[in-house]
C-alpha cells in the first residue's frame, strides 16, 4: 500500500469499496450535514480524524465516478465510504 504525500492516507484497493460499506454510514455520522464544500471545510479536522483510506472513484466496481475520490471512514464500529469531488478532496487536504 502507498500513502499520498498530502493526505497521509493509505491508498486502498478499489475492491474494498463495497456496496455494503457504501450503505454502512454517511458523512452525517461525522457531523457533516451536507456533502458540500463549506461543510467539508468546517469539518475537515473531523473528517481527517476518521478517514482511513481512499482511491480514485473512477476505478471502483461499485458506484464509479469520474473526477472523484472514494474515501473510507471509520468511527467506532461504523465503517463506510463516500465520494468526494476533486474540489472537495482539495479542501479536505
Amino acid at each position: 500500500m502507498t500513502q499520498t504525500k498530502h493526505l497521509n492516507l493509505t491508498r486502498i484497493h478499489p475492491s474494498n469499496f463495497t456496496w455494503q460499506l457504501w450503505c454502512g454510514g454517511t458523512l452525517l455520522d461525522l457531523g457533516v450535514l451536507h456533502n458540500r464544500e463549506e461543510f467539508i471545510l468546517a469539518k475537515k479536522n473531523t473528517l481527517r480524524k476518521y478517514a482511513i483510506g481512499y482511491c480514485k472513484a473512477e476505478s471502483l466496481a461499485c458506484r464509479p465516478k469520474k473526477d472523484c475520490f472514494a474515501v473510507m471512514f471509520q468511527k467506532n464500529s461504523i465503517i463506510f465510504w463516500t465520494h468526494l469531488s476533486s474540489e472537495e478532496m482539495e479542501i479536505f487536504k
